[in-house]
């Protein structure tokens, strides 16, 4: 049972003035940001024992190292800080780094592990498992003399491990600033909105977008407007502008920040003159509290932009989603290990499971690395960040659900909902868009124009473009602008296009959905029976006919049959998958939808579709999105060709080589 000790901050008090004791082994500290969780870390834990502590990214131990330079009690350790030498009382460095310290042979066996920003523990999950993973085990292997976990946000019920002690530290200003939530009826409406956002004179306003081409496609739209831009996300954290403001926490001669969720992590910001932050698109009031709270010195006013459909209407109960996702997960470990016994190896059948999962439920339910030589088992890392989504689910069912959740994390003075209408703007922000649009193509077109000088290639002859020559253009332009994009984007459509198929798929701007195709046909589980089907149909006929609904449906459901009748636990892991328009009745039998069918035929196949008299019909031709021609041997329907030696060419002449 977890011991709960709740304290309140005065005003103008910090967390050192409270005479915290940490008495037990585990320790939730729950604090608001700008506490002084960091300096009761330094000023009173570190007095009484070493102090290893953990943050979520290297920008916030390269601001710490900036705070604290001086201080000769705390040692950084930053990115490009390769050593595993401990020399100070308070050790910090990311949560990836841990790892390498307990590898080098460090003992902290008289540490205290402090894992800052603790909510990220769940909240990266989906995509931070190899950090987060030695973190867990450290807690459940008694590495250190105790754990303590900070946090302004925290969810107890998801974290994986029972405290023995949790302290809330109850603070709230005297002003609060007032909340909007925005609601679009399309997304051009939302993007539009976007570009009426205008700070006062002096003022600066923090957009997060979550979307790093948006962002580059929005700054432009803001510059074209007068307004200074300080982007911020991934791409470009080392640059000097980005450094400055991490270096300083300080946002100086900009109008407009655009950046991603790089801001939330613990990132401070001392101006006194943010005036606003707008979020567009769904985000756990939890985050939005942290990101709310890294303006230090400014109460700014808050607005969250949301299409209408975020809304999903569905009543979600915790409780039954852990009960399902864990049933789903123990549906796909078995399936894995019937994949393999069929002759799959296991490293793809984890492959196929975790990237079918990932397409309808989002994230991976199982863990393999083939180098540990250990069996593939369930993902719990992956597992608590799926419950966090499924807990921000819940806060969007309706407008009551998320009216309680933002008043619930105590930011806000009140939250007023509007639908939003830009028709007063309309004019102006869509010649603004269309001139942003034009500029990114204008410059798209300059950079593949370069990219075929590079390789001495036109538009018309792309003969020199060579494995060896895409191979060696991607080195070269790894970080070139936007030559760079072009050059790694040929480097892996090249690898299932032809080179002039592949700078086609750039020109017409599908890239990603080449490469979203090629990953569906090999691994999307739901995919390939459909795939295996037609590969053998058009082998044998060079086209399929497919009329009627009925005749649609039958083909699909038949596909699924033969392919369940090979893999038992298929039509259990569809079943749970909960995939929309491809289900599991409950006389155990498939069951299919038109716009579920449709939809695979239009998106992966070259068709001939017609509707006559209400009755939908399909020529198939070929697999094969936009009609290229992919080098992936699951979905080739013709054999390899021969190739005849050259002292043979005329000695036969009588039979035609194979082309």
């Amino acid at each position: 049972m977890t011991l709960l000790t709740e304290l309140t901050l005065g005003q103008d008090q910090f967390i050192s003035d409270l005479s915290i004791k940490i008495e037990h082994y585990l320790t939730h500290l729950g604090a608001p940001t700008g506490c002084g969780k960091t300096t009761f870390i330094i000023e009173e834990l570190a007095k009484k024992s070493k102090v290893l502590m953990l943050c979520p990214v290297n920008v916030q131990v390269a601001q710490l190292a900036h705070d604290f330079k001086d201080d000769p009690r705390v040692q950084c350790l930053t990115a490009n800080d390769t050593s595993n030498s401990l020399d100070a009382d308070v050790i910090v460095c990311v949560y990836d780094k841990l790892q390498q310290l307990l590898d080098s042979g460090v003992h902290f066996s008289e540490y205290t592990l402090v894992i800052d920003e603790a909510h990220k523990i769940y909240q990266a999950a989906s995509y931070r498992e190899s950090a987060l993973t030695p973190i867990l085990n450290a807690i459940d292997d008694h590495t250190f003399k105790q754990v303590i976990t900070i946090s302004a946000t925290f969810q107890r019920d998801i974290f994986p491990l029972e405290f023995n002690e949790q302290i809330e530290i109850l603070h709230r200003n005297k002003s609060q600033p007032k909340a909007e939530v925005h609601f679009y009826k399309n997304r051009t409406s939302l993007e539009e909105s976007l570009l009426t956002i205008y700070p006062t004179d002096g003022k600066v306003a923090i957009i997060r977008l979550n979307d790093k081409e948006a962002i580059k496609q929005m700054k432009v739209g803001f510059e074209m407007q007068d307004m200074r831009v300080l982007e911020i996300h991934s791409d470009n954290q080392k640059s000097s502008e980005v450094i400055q403001f991490l270096e300083t926490s300080h946002i100086a001669d900009y109008d407009i920040v655009l950046c991603t969720s790089l801001l939330d992590e613990a990132i401070n910001i001392k101006n006194n003159n943010i005036e606003m932050v707008h979020i567009f698109g769904k985000l756990h009031c939890d985050e939005i509290k942290q990101f709310i709270g890294r303006c230090r010195k400014s109460s700014p006013e808050f607005c969250l932009h949301l299409l209408n459909f975020e809304l999903n209407r569905v009543q979600i109960e915790i409780s039954e989603e852990r009960k399902n996702l864990e049933s789903l997960c123990h549906s796909a470990l078995t399936f894995c290990t019937d994949l393999n016994k069929l002759g799959t190896p296991m490293s793809s059948a984890v492959s196929k499971v975790n990237y079918t999962v990932e397409c309808h439920q989002r994230f991976s339910p199982i863990r393999y690395d083939s180098r540990d030589n250990l069996p593939p088992s369930i993902n719990d890392i992956a597992l608590l960040a799926k419950l966090y989504t499924a807990t921000m689910e819940a806060q969007y069912q309706n407008d009551h659900t998320l009216n309680k959740a933002l008043i619930g994390i105590n930011c806000f003075e009140s939250v007023k909902f509007f639908d939003t209408n830009t028709d007063e703007h309309r004019d102006l922000v869509c010649e603004i868009l269309a001139q942003v649009s034009e500029a990114q193509e204008n410059t798209r077109n300059l950079a593949i124009a370069d990219y075929l000088a590079a390789a001495d290639c036109t538009e018309n002859d792309v003969t020199n473009l060579t494995t060896s020559a895409i191979n060696e253009l991607a080195e070269e332009h790894q970080q070139s602008g936007p030559i760079s994009g072009i050059a790694q984007s040929m480097l892996k459509l090249s690898l299932i296009l032809p080179p002039d198929q592949a700078l086609d798929a750039i020109k017409q701007n599908r890239a990603q959905q080449v490469l979203e195709f090629a990953h569906s046909v090999q691994k999307r589980l739901d995919i390939i029976p459909i795939m295996d089907a037609l590969k053998e149909d058009l082998k044998r006929d060079g086209k399929v006919a497919l009329n009627g609904q009925e005749a649609i449906e039958k083909y699909f459901l038949e596909a699924y049959r033969q392919f369940a009748k090979k893999n038992s636990e298929f039509k259990n892991f569809i079943g749970k998958l909960n995939i929309t328009g491809f289900s599991v009745q409950k006389n155990n039998k498939f069951k299919v939808t038109s716009r579920f069918i449709y939809a695979i035929i239009r998106d992966f196949t070259v068709c001939e579709e017609k509707r006559s008299g209400g009755k939908q019909s399909f020529i198939i031709s070929k697999i094969g999105a936009f009609g290229y021609d992919y080098n992936i041997r699951s979905i080739k329907t013709s054999s390899r060709a021969k190739i005849l030696r050259k002292s043979q060419v005329n000695v036969t002449p009588e039979v035609d080589p194979i082309p």
